[in-house]
């Protein structure tokens, strides 16, 4: 499943389906440092995502509500955490959670993420995206570095005396170069070859 815009907010979390918001979890959590992998549709024993972070496993259930989330979550990410071997449970939703869930998680140890917490992880995500102006200014300081790049290269192929030669067959100036009528100007003039005069005015 594609990575979801940064620009994501809560209102469109809301109209998410449950799947796309397990998902969603996911990539937070890989975010904030943790190896997070979505479990299997069903048969998942109230476990929707694993996460991984340091030497620790974490039984993560997902609840995508518009309410408050009962204790019946909490209970079931808790038996999660012994079936699928992990060492702590967590819920995350995009609602709140009963007194009794806050209860039951507390003396059961279970970790709780609930709508304000979320809401500080989509802006911590945004802040940490790039900007297009961030990318433009990144852009235009890499141009002095390859124009650079582009003329060493151009005289390591072409080599430094074919420059030189280049420059020391550049055609001289006439002496007492002519001046216009009223002496407003001067005129530089360059002799091509036995038969050209190429003449500049200044």
């Amino acid at each position: 499943m594609p990575r979801s815009a940064p620009s994501l907010t809560l209102s469109s979390i809301d109209e998410m389906d449950g799947i796309a918001f397990e998902h969603l979890v996911a990539e937070l959590l890989s975010d904030r440092g943790y190896r997070a992998e979505v479990t299997q549709a069903s048969g998942d024993f109230g476990v929707d995502v694993i996460a991984r972070k340091g030497r620790y496993r974490y039984a993560i259930q997902v609840k995508r509500y518009k309410g408050s989330v009962p204790r019946t979550a909490v209970s079931d990410a808790v038996a999660g955490k012994y079936h699928w071997d992990c060492d702590k449970a967590w819920v995350i939703t995009s609602g709140r959670f009963t007194k009794d869930a806050r209860t039951l998680a507390a003396s059961t140890d279970c970790q709780l993420t609930d709508r304000d917490d979320l809401g500080r992880w989509l802006e911590e995500r945004r802040a940490r995206a790039p900007t297009p102006s961030g990318r433009s200014r990144r852009l235009w300081r890499l141009i002095p570095w390859l124009l650079a790049i582009l003329l060493t290269t151009s005289a390591a192929f072409y080599g430094w005396p074919f420059l030189a030669e280049r420059l020391a067959n550049r055609p001289a100036p006439l002496a007492d170069p002519p001046i216009s009528s009223d002496g407003t100007y001067t005129v530089e003039c360059f002799r091509v070859d036995d038969t050209t005069v190429r003449c500049v005015a200044e």
